[in-house]
């Protein structure tokens, strides 16, 4: 795969709608912590397919991504489950 069509496909992950249909703050936020983390685990296999220093820094800055959304869903759950 080539640069262009990185591109290509990780702006169409990247746009991609979340939809909720949970009313309930704790809720929501765990079910959207899980897709960013879905969408950016996409967003890192889609750039091992490329070879490109810039594509590595991109999938480095979404590997940060994850944790800190992994790190958020975690004590979303744990607030959950205290509550």
């Amino acid at each position: 795969m080539n640069f262009k069509e990185f591109k290509q496909r990780s702006l169409q992950i990247s746009l991609e709608p979340f939809r909720s249909k949970e009313f309930h703050p704790l809720d929501f936020g765990i079910q959207r912590a899980l897709f960013e983390e879905q969408r950016l685990r996409r967003l890192i296999d889609l750039a091992t397919q490329v070879e490109s220093l810039t594509v590595r820094r991109k999938a480095a800055g979404w590997q940060r991504q994850l944790e800190k959304t992994m790190s958020v869903r975690t004590r979303l759950e744990s607030m959950r489950g205290s509550a």
